[in-house]
C-alpha cells in the first residue's frame, strides 16, 4: 500500500451543521482563542491540502469563521440534510457525490467532526495502514477505562446495583476488553460511502487512540473540560500548515 497515494486520493468531509441545541454554535465555540473546528483542521493540514477538505455546513457564520483558511465553500449543504434527524452518512454521501461531480474522482473519504480535537495526524496514517482492501474502512476507537462488565446503575429505589453480578469476583485480566466509538474520525472506502454502509452493515477495523484526555463534546460540561485541559495539551502552539 502506498500511503502517499491514498492521501492524495482522499476527500475529507467535515459535517458542521449550525443548529446545535445543547451547546449553541458548538462547532465554532472558542477553545484556546480559536473556533473549535479550527483544531481538527489544523491537524488535517499536516496531511491534506485545502482543496481536499470539504466543510459540509448550512451555516454562514461557520463559513465566515473559516475564510482565513482558504477553503472552498462552493458547496453548501441542502436544508433537507440539516435537521436533527439527518444521519452523518447521508450528509457525507451528498458531499462526496457533489465533489466527484464537480472536481474529481477519489478513492477514500475521511470523515472528521468539528469536535474532534484529540486525534493526531499519526493516528490517521496508521488508519490507512489498517485499511485493508476487503474492509469498508476504519473507525477511531478508544478503550473503556474500566471493565464494562462491572458497570453499576441506580435503581428506582435509589439503590446501587451491579449490572452483571456474575462478574463481581472475576479478575480484570479474565474479562473482555471493550472499546467505544471515539468520534474523532472515520476512514471509508468511497464506494462504502456511496452505498451508505454503516458499522452494523459493513466490515470495519478499529484504530485505537491512546489519548487519555479523550472525550466527545456533547454538553456544556464537556466543553468546559476541554477548555480547561487545552493549555495542558498545548493547543495554542499547534501550527496550521496552510497559514504562513
Amino acid at each position: 500500500m502506498e500511503i502517499n497515494s491514498d492521501l492524495k486520493n482522499t476527500l475529507v468531509v467535515i459535517p458542521a451543521r449550525g443548529g446545535s441545541k445543547r451547546i449553541p454554535k458548538k462547532n465554532i465555540a472558542l477553545i484556546s482563542d480559536k473556533p473549535m473546528i479550527h483544531w481538527p483542521i489544523t491537524e488535517l493540514s499536516k496531511l491534506f491540502t485545502p482543496e481536499q477538505v470539504l466543510v459540509s455546513t448550512d451555516d454562514e457564520e461557520i463559513r465566515q469563521c473559516l475564510n482565513y483558511l482558504g477553503l472552498d465553500f462552493t458547496y453548501k449543504r441542502p436544508d433537507y440534510l440539516a435537521d436533527d434527524q439527518t444521519i452523518t452518512i447521508d450528509v457525507v454521501r451528498h458531499a462526496t457525490e457533489w465533489f466527484m461531480n464537480n472536481h474529481r474522482k477519489i478513492e477514500h473519504v475521511l470523515i472528521v467532526y468539528p469536535t474532534a480535537v484529540f486525534f493526531e495526524a499519526e493516528d490517521i496514517l496508521e488508519a490507512y495502514v489498517l485499511n485493508q482492501a476487503s474492509y469498508d474502512g476504519v473507525y477511531s476507537i478508544a478503550k473503556f477505562f474500566s471493565p464494562i462488565e462491572r458497570a453499576l446503575y441506580i435503581t428506582e429505589e435509589n439503590k446501587l446495583k451491579m449490572n452483571d453480578e456474575s462478574k463481581v469476583f472475576s479478575r480484570t485480566q479474565d474479562l473482555h476488553t471493550f472499546y467505544f466509538d471515539a468520534a474523532q474520525f472515520y476512514l471509508y472506502k468511497v464506494n462504502s460511502v456511496l452505498k451508505r454502509v454503516g458499522l452494523t452493515t459493513g466490515r470495519f477495523q478499529g484504530k485505537e487512540l491512546k489519548n487519555r484526555f479523550l472525550t466527545d463534546i456533547d454538553n456544556p460540561e464537556d466543553l468546559n473540560y476541554v477548555r480547561k485541559i487545552s493549555p495542558i495539551l498545548n493547543f495554542s502552539s499547534k501550527k496550521n500548515n496552510w497559514l504562513s
